[in-house]
C-alpha cells in the first residue's frame, strides 16, 4: 500500500475543473476536457467512479487517458489510466483454493497504467499494473492522476493501489479523455494545477 504524499496537495496552484455527477455514455471515449492549454501537463486528477450494486453486476470498466491528443481518433497515442473491478464474491467463490484471501460481496480489481511511448527511445508500449480488493460495502472508487509531464502516477483508494510509469508523449499532447463500459455519472470530477515541488 502506497499513498499519495501529503504534499501534493500544497502544490496546487489553480483549480482547472471541478463538477459532479458527471454523465458518462456507455463505450465512449469523452472529448478532450475542457482544460486551459498546457496548464494540464502537471496536473492532479480526482474522480471518483460508482459501482453499481448487486451479486449479478458484471465486470466495470474505466479509464482516463492523460498526455493525449485532441482527438479521440488517436488514443492509442495517449497514456491510460484504467480501472477495473470485478464481480462482488459470493458464496461459491469462497470455496475456491484462494477463497479465504476474499470476503463475501468483496470484489477483486486493478489499477493499470498503458504508456504508449515508454523510454528509452520512445517507441515501445508497457503496462504496469496493480491489484487491490474493493470492500464489501463499498460503493465506488476514488482515483487521484498525478501528471508530470512525462511522469504519471496514479493512485486507487487513497493508495490501496499505486502504479507509476514515464510517457514520451509525442509533440503537444496534453488533452485529458474519459472512458466508461457502461453508462454511468461520475460523483465528482476535479482538475488541479499543480506546482514545482523543488521550488
Amino acid at each position: 500500500m502506497s499513498r499519495p504524499v501529503p504534499e501534493y496537495a500544497k502544490l496546487r496552484n489553480a483549480t482547472l475543473l471541478s463538477r459532479s455527477s458527471v454523465p458518462l455514455a456507455a463505450g465512449e471515449w469523452t472529448e478532450a476536457l475542457p482544460l486551459p492549454g498546457t496548464a494540464v501537463s502537471t496536473s492532479e486528477i480526482q474522480v471518483t467512479v460508482p459501482l453499481q450494486a448487486g451479486a449479478c453486476v458484471g465486470v466495470a470498466k474505466f479509464g482516463v487517458a492523460v498526455l493525449a491528443p485532441n482527438s479521440t481518433d488517436t488514443l492509442g497515442s495517449a497514456a491510460t489510466v484504467w480501472l477495473t473491478v470485478g464481480s462482488p464474491a459470493t458464496a461459491a467463490d469462497l470455496q475456491a483454493p484462494d477463497g479465504a484471501l476474499r470476503a463475501l460481496g468483496s470484489r477483486r480489481a486493478t489499477l493499470s497504467l498503458v504508456n504508449s511511448h515508454s523510454p528509452p527511445l520512445g517507441l515501445s508500449a508497457t503496462t504496469v499494473s496493480s491489484q487491490f480488493t474493493v470492500n464489501a460495502g463499498e460503493t465506488a472508487v476514488s482515483l487521484q492522476i498525478y501528471v508530470d509531464r512525462v511522469v504519471i502516477e496514479a493512485f486507487a483508494n487513497g493508495g490501496r493501489a499505486e502504479v507509476v510509469a514515464e510517457e514520451y508523449a509525442p509533440g503537444n499532447t496534453t488533452a485529458v479523455h474519459l472512458y466508461s463500459e457502461h453508462s454511468t455519472r461520475l460523483a465528482n470530477l476535479s482538475v488541479h494545477g499543480m506546482g514545482c515541488g523543488w521550488a
